[in-house]
């Protein structure tokens, strides 16, 4: 029977038609491979090879905040926020498409998006509401073009930044900090105090630190740990308390919800998981057994019971493309990271970090071909693909979340403050 239709109500049959079918459109959309996703992150990946081939490790690369750029920084142009010079999709409807397994849950509304040229490869949240992103268009090669954007709505509306460093090459794209919530830091070479407006060229510091000052982070330089302070004009220190002969290939940018700072790394050849409770000021060591291969790194992600550790090893043949980072054992710890015990049969590879779920879980980004989601329940052994997500490339802890790469194969960035619901960012 056909609807009835009252004559005092207007008729909003086509909108809810277009909506429906734009619902079924963006949930069947032919998703291209990881390998068309790695290809556009091609240049990110050069500036990690770069940094592993002077001593780093393939975890260490993550997080290359504090390496000065090459060329010496010139007096930049401060001023408010840039104007919006790229195009904004204004099409917008109150309409959301949603994905949602196991309890998690993906959003892409439909609303106005700030097209970057060129790819989005860092994405840093503040808090809930402040976020900035870094994009690098490298199609005129060997000079990629940088686009800085800032939201303070939780990303839906973003507008860009001017930029001390308006160009690079694919091998010293700068990587952005966030330090006290207003404080950013460009490629270790610039500072802004204020969100972004201005900028200035950050001091050096090689006094060595006996803790870790508040609001502080954590990153690694080549020549060690450093701590970047905040309030110091982006300086950043050497960290002297680390145990003799350990050395650090990853760090926590920041303390976990307890105040503990977490490091990784090798002791007389053996992996090694350290932990200081007292802002750096002594460390604990706790080592891990790998059962087989050659460890590349370990990375550490700290629930509300639990604390997991991954150890991925160098690389290896997934059958269908080199997966980066291979998983040699997941490990978790219910005493407060005093012993960690294996989790056996999780997936072949790990995209970044890992993402503890309020509820026991733990969620990570698998590096396959095309990439999925993985989430262990707490005490399972092994993990579960997430088939009713779209894709993703890699997973990046920020300072008040977590922002995901790559999601449905393309080049959206989705981010969420507890793992549990991601909403697509409205920068692309």
């Amino acid at each position: 029977m056909p609807e009835l239709l009252d004559p005092f109500e207007p008729d909003d049959r086509i909108e809810r038609a277009l909506a429906e079918s734009r619902s079924h459109l963006l949930g069947n959309i032919p998703q291209p491979g990881l390998g068309f996703v790695s290809a556009r992150a091609d240049a990110v990946r050069r500036r990690r090879r770069l940094f592993a081939a002077a001593g780093g490790t393939a975890l260490a690369v993550l997080t290359i905040t504090g390496v000065r750029l090459a060329s010496t920084p010139g007096e930049p142009t401060p001023g408010p926020a840039a104007p919006n010079q790229y195009a904004i999709n204004t099409s917008v409807t109150s309409h959301t498409s949603t994905w949602s397994g196991e309890g998690i849950e993906v959003l892409a509304p439909d609303r106005p998006t700030l097209n970057v040229p060129g790819l989005l490869y860092d994405v840093e949240f503040a808090d809930d509401r402040h976020g900035y992103a870094l994009a690098a268009d490298c199609h005129a090669l060997p000079t990629c073009t940088l686009t800085l954007a800032r939201s303070d709505d939780g990303g839906d509306e973003w507008q860009t930044l001017q930029t001390p460093v308006p160009s690079a090459t694919p091998e010293t794209l700068p990587d952005l900090m966030v330090l006290n919530g207003t404080e950013l830091v460009l490629g270790g070479a610039w500072h802004s105090p204020d969100s972004g407006r201005t900028w200035a060229a950050t001091p050096v510091d090689d006094a060595p630190l006996t803790a870790i000052p508040a609001n502080s982070r954590l990153f690694l330089a080549p020549d060690g740990l450093r701590v970047r302070q905040a309030a110091a004009g982006g300086r950043a220190a050497k960290l002297g308390t680390l145990p003799s002969g350990f050395a650090v290939n990853w760090a926590a940018p920041g303390p976990s919800r307890d105040g503990a700072w977490w490091v990784t790394g090798f002791s007389g050849g053996k992996p090694q998981i350290a932990v200081s409770r007292d802002a750096g000021r002594s460390w604990q060591l706790t080592p891990v057994s790998v059962l087989s291969g050659v460890v590349g790194g370990i990375r550490v992600a700290v629930g509300k019971d639990q604390i997991y550790a991954v150890v991925t090893g160098r690389t290896t043949a997934d059958g269908t493309r080199q997966a980066a980072s291979p998983i040699l054992g997941l490990f978790r710890s219910t005493d407060n990271g005093q012993t960690f015990s294996l989790f056996e049969g999780f997936p072949p590879a790990a995209a970044g970090d890992l993402v503890p779920l309020p509820d026991g879980r733990v969620l990570t980004a698998v590096d396959t071909d095309p990439g999925t989601w993985w989430v262990a329940a707490s005490g399972q052994q092994g993990g579960t693909k997430v088939t009713a997500l779209p894709q993703v490339s890699r997973v990046h802890r920020t300072g008040a979340g977590y922002v995901a790469f790559g999601v449905w194969g393309m080049d959206w960035t989705a981010f969420s403050p507890d793992g549990m619901s991601w909403r697509r960012l409205g920068v692309h």
